[in-house]
């Protein structure tokens, strides 16, 4: 992680986002943690912002927004990476996704990549609020899913000036090749079909199916990434 953590430090430099009379201090201890609330839309979104050793309210800092993996959450790996980030001078944002966590959303446990990317853009949002950030140096990085879905939403998210994923994954790509991506067309098809009978029950009344990251249960057929991830506890 120091490695990973002094990549994103040296790219934001890159950036001219790193606070310059911060640099080469050795890690701080005393971070400030706060629950904070923004909206997407009609949900609101619950997070963590980490503030800095030292932090004063009329200062300006540079902020990054950290992206948690698909079936995490703010406390897990986006909240270690918010609080290194901290540790280096940063202000930090880790949240939870929309339908997840703290968050507001319905129908529960819904990982979407169209709703996931807007919760990033608004965390900018979000930020731009504060009047100790510096609106210039916002950044975002993600972890797996999270990766891909910070990156995303920097293609379009203008006030977005330094983005890093970290094994990013590209959810969309994934699910239809498979996280291997040796889905066939065939079966990519099928599934396109699958979801159109989804939608359609759902619309009549039935609950909505839920096809977890992780299986239930793993066996010898199961992906190693599955079987390591099987071994983390289930929210």
């Amino acid at each position: 992680m120091k490695r990973i953590i002094k990549s994103l430090i040296i790219g934001c430099c890159l950036f001219g986002m790193f606070p310059v009379s911060l640099q080469a201090k050795e890690k701080k201890e005393n971070i400030m943690k706060e629950r904070v609330y923004f909206k997407n839309g009609i949900w609101k979104m619950a997070g963590d912002l980490y503030l800095p050793e030292g932090f004063n309210e009329s200062g300006k800092y540079a902020a990054i927004i950290c992206v948690h993996p698909g079936g995490g959450v703010k406390e897990q790996t986006a909240g270690l990476y918010a609080q290194r980030l901290a540790e280096n001078g940063f202000v930090s944002l880790a949240f939870d996704a929309s339908h997840q966590g703290d968050s507001e959303g319905e129908p529960r446990r819904l990982d979407s990549p169209y709703e996931r990317v807007e919760d990033v853009k608004c965390a900018v949002d979000y930020l731009t609020t504060l009047p100790y950030i510096d609106r210039k140096r916002i950044g975002a990085m993600g972890v797996c899913a999270g990766g891909g879905y910070a990156i995303n939403a920097a293609l379009t998210e203008k006030r977005i000036r330094a983005v890093a994923g970290v094994s990013p994954v590209d959810a969309g790509l994934s699910t239809r090749q498979g996280w291997t991506g040796n889905n066939t067309l065939e079966a990519q098809l099928k599934l396109m079909e699958q979801i159109a009978e989804a939608r359609t029950a759902e619309a009549n009344g039935e609950s909505p199916k839920l096809v977890n990251y992780v299986p239930e249960e793993v066996d010898g057929n199961t992906h190693p990434d599955f079987v390591e991830a099987g071994k983390a506890t289930r929210l």
